[in-house]
């Protein structure tokens, strides 16, 4: 009765994954929407049928799609022409046939106001506070991007990477926020040890 059981797990779980296994790689892409060839937004199921072209660099540059919104993970998205929309290439093994859906839309604009509103609240409410607190956060992007995640992918270990890189963010952030004085190194030394336990 268990070697049956152990035959039908692995039944259940192989197969799925064989079929899975057969379909290509996905690449996301930017594009735009350049015609609106259907569209029912009045009802409980709107819809739009848009044709997208690909801007991004690549294999399909200049492609054109042609997407229903209901086939994706936008839906109650108003779309327009000319609107910046981020498109999921997924190339299907079967046929080669290329099938695009929608994932997002592109915040890239909206994202970079943010920004620049959050710096200059930090600066105008924290003053001096404020700019170091944005210096800590930038040396901590820097460490997290331009350390641990390269030496991570590159296959190093992964603890001791994660350590130093956090007591690089941890020194600087104290630091630059508190001083260099004797209660700011004994705080970094008590949360290093912390640090270094829980690793």
């Amino acid at each position: 009765m268990k070697k049956l059981a152990i035959v039908l797990l692995l039944f259940f779980v192989l197969i799925p994954a064989t079929s899975l296994a057969q379909t290509a790689d996905t690449v996301t892409a930017r594009g735009e929407v350049i015609d609106i060839l259907d569209e029912s937004l009045e009802t409980d199921d709107p819809y739009q049928v848009i044709v997208v072209r690909i801007t991004s660099r690549g294999a399909y540059e200049n492609e054109t799609f042609t997407i229903d919104s209901r086939k994706g993970y936008t839906a109650g998205l108003r779309y327009q022409v000319d609107f910046k929309q981020r498109v999921e290439i997924s190339l299907v093994s079967q046929g080669g046939e290329t099938t695009a859906f929608l994932t997002d839309i592109v915040r890239l604009q909206s994202l970079v106001i943010l920004g620049i509103l959050f710096v200059a609240a930090t600066l105008v409410v924290g003053l001096w506070r404020g700019l170091t607190s944005l210096i800590g956060l930038a040396v901590t992007f820097g460490i997290l991007f331009g350390f641990i995640l390269p030496f991570l992918l590159a296959g190093h270990p992964p603890l001791l990477i994660t350590i130093v890189g956090s007591a690089g963010i941890l020194a600087f952030s104290l630091f630059i926020s508190h001083g260099l004085r004797k209660q700011t190194l004994v705080a970094f030394m008590a949360t290093l040890v912390g640090l270094i336990i829980t690793g």
